[in-house]
């Protein structure tokens, strides 16, 4: 018996995906990354720990369709060379990068201590309003993901509801996970940005290898889910084993 798996990206959480989950109409377990909402409280050293991690949320018995975003797709190869159960990958623009080619891990890791520091808000209304204006699709899970996406603290002001260190950990563990996408050897299909994509995502998808399925026929950005999600949910539809 086939069971399907969403594994969220980094800063996301299982709000974002309840819409695409209504509109592919299958019964999906959504999993939000360590450090962040139901599994805050989590904590990974290294590749190992990720793997059993993840083991202990699915069912390893069944045939599992793992469909990923951003870091959870960056994460999701190497866990299919590691768990036999994986039977197939569908991958939101995520899973190809060459982070090395882009800065170094010091370099991401300061600039992404900048960032929390910088998501600082003295209202909640601010926050959920600046999420919504940038927003190409927006709707009520969607306010709801946005408003647990962070967090009251003790001075009074909204900081982003993850865990920073362990968000760190995250930044290293999917360097190791990078180039894994050669190895997988189940059925693999990655939906990539189209809207503003950068040089460095275009030629690194030309890297990838032939047999891996890529369906660029969406409009959208790095998160389809949230952005056209009726959409994805037809073109994930027509790739379902």
């Amino acid at each position: 018996m086939r069971k399907l798996y969403f594994l969220c990206g980094g800063g996301c959480n299982r709000f974002e995906v309840t819409d695409f989950v209504h509109y592919l109409d299958e019964e999906i377990t959504v999993i939000e990354l360590p450090g962040h909402g139901l599994e805050k409280e989590t904590q990974l050293a290294n590749l190992d720990d990720l793997v059993a991690w993840f083991g202990q949320k699915i069912d390893p018995e069944s045939d599992i369709i793992l469909i990923a975003h951003s870091m959870g797709a960056n994460l999701a190869p190497y866990l299919a060379t590691q768990i036999p159960a994986i039977k197939q990958l569908i991958l939101l623009d995520g899973g190809y990068y060459d982070f090395d080619a882009l800065m170094s891990l010091d370099d991401e890791i300061a600039d992404t201590k900048s960032y929390f520091e910088q998501m600082n808000f003295d209202r909640l209304e601010d926050f959920v309003e600046m999420s919504r204006a940038d927003a190409p699709y927006w709707s009520e899970h969607l306010e709801q993901a946005a408003q647990a996406s962070v967090y009251l603290t003790r001075d009074g002001h909204y900081q982003l509801n993850m865990v920073e260190d362990t968000f760190l950990t995250l930044l290293g563990l999917q360097r190791a996970c990078q180039g894994f996408l050669t190895q997988v050897i189940c059925n693999t299909v990655l939906i990539p940005q189209t809207v503003d994509c950068p040089d460095w995502k275009t030629a690194m998808l030309e890297a990838i290898p032939a047999y891996i399925t890529i369906d660029s026929q969406l409009f959208c950005g790095h998160s389809p889910h949230t952005e056209c999600p009726e959409k994805l949910a037809k073109v994930v539809r027509t790739y379902l084993v």
